[in-house]
C-alpha cells in the first residue's frame, strides 16, 4: 500500500484541474464538522436569519474596528489575505486532512485508479478490433 507522502507526490504531478478535483472529493468525503446538534451552528444560523431580515444590523469589520471593540487590531490593509499565507494554509489543512483519515484517502485512491483503469480498458477495446460473441465466450472458457 502506498505511503501518504508516495500518494502526495503523485497527487502533485496531477495538473491543477485535476488536484483541484481531488481535493474537492477528499474534502466531500469527510463528515461535517458542524452539525444541527452543534449548538455554535445554531447560534451561527440565528444571526445569519437575523442580518437576511434585516441586513442593517450588519456592520464592517472597519466599523466594529473604529468602535474600539477589536482593540484597534484590524484595519482595512490586515483585512487583506496575503495569498501565499493562504495557500500555505490550506496545504496545512488538507496535508491534516489526509494525515488523520487515511482510510478515506486509501479508498478513494482505490477507487479513482479502478475508474482510471476501467476508462484505460474501454479507450482500448473502443480502438481494438470487433470480436462475436462467441469468441469472448470461448477466450473466457480457455483462461478458467
Amino acid at each position: 500500500m502506498a505511503t501518504v507522502i508516495e500518494i502526495e507526490k503523485l497527487a502533485l504531478d496531477l495538473s491543477e484541474e485535476e488536484r483541484a478535483t481531488l481535493a474537492a472529493s477528499l474534502l466531500e468525503s469527510l463528515p461535517g464538522i458542524l452539525s444541527d446538534e452543534d449548538e455554535g451552528f445554531a447560534e451561527a444560523s440565528r444571526r445569519d436569519a437575523e442580518i437576511e431580515a434585516d441586513p442593517n444590523q450588519a456592520i464592517t469589520l472597519a466599523q466594529l474596528d473604529s468602535q474600539g471593540l477589536l482593540g484597534g487590531q484590524y484595519s482595512m490593509s490586515s483585512t487583506l489575505i496575503d495569498e501565499a499565507k493562504l495557500k500555505e494554509a490550506l496545504k496545512s489543512a488538507i496535508v491534516e486532512i489526509l494525515e488523520e483519515r487515511k482510510d478515506l484517502v486509501r479508498d478513494l485512491l482505490e477507487e479513482a485508479l479502478e475508474d482510471i483503469a476501467l476508462a484505460r480498458a474501454i479507450e482500448e477495446g473502443e480502438q481494438s478490433q470487433l470480436v462475436t460473441r462467441d469468441e469472448v465466450f470461448d477466450a473466457l472458457e480457455r483462461n478458467n
